[in-house]
């Protein structure tokens, strides 16, 4: 049984346990692989379907009425977003994984080994915000070794595949 698997158990039974500390710490001992661009994109189809879908149906039906009036207010998307931030943070936090980041065995530690606050994972969101709409930031991973997005520069924090 390799290292890996030994790491991996032990972080089974003790999931709680400061999760980007254990990973910081023993990567060390083997490499971690950085998520691919591919693996990436497909977390984050995956989390649009699985959160922010449901939030707009909520917003458009639940809360506003209908889909023209939702198409009309400039506060029914701005909520949308902001509320799927608040939930891709609050999973960040506690988790360090997404539900489209656990499909496909990806998690966010930072580059210091501390834990991800809920501050620090909604600043970025709002990065990852800004570095869509200048579409360079998030195609980044497409050209560097480290696979890393702007935001991720920024924030000295990597994605990495447990598999």
């Amino acid at each position: 049984m390799g290292k890996n698997a030994k790491h991996w158990r032990r972080f089974k039974q003790n999931p709680q346990e400061n999760l980007n500390q254990t990973l910081y710490e023993n990567s060390k001992n083997y490499e971690i692989a950085s998520a691919s661009f591919i693996q990436r994109l497909k977390a984050q189809i995956v989390d649009i379907f699985m959160i922010y879908i449901p939030i707009l149906y909520l917003l458009t039906y639940v809360v506003i009425g209908n889909a023209k009036d939702f198409r009309e207010s400039i506060w029914g998307p701005l909520v949308g977003v902001l509320l799927y931030g608040v939930i891709v943070s609050l999973f960040l936090k506690f988790k360090s994984q997404t539900p489209g980041k656990k499909a496909y065995d990806l998690l966010l530690i930072r580059d210091d080994g501390k834990k991800v606050t809920f501050f620090f994972a909604f600043v970025r969101f709002i990065l990852f915000l800004i570095s869509s709409s200048i579409i360079i930031g998030v195609l980044s991973p497409l050209w560097r070794k480290d696979k890393k997005t702007m935001y991720d520069l920024i924030l000295k924090t990597s994605v990495v595949s447990k598999s």
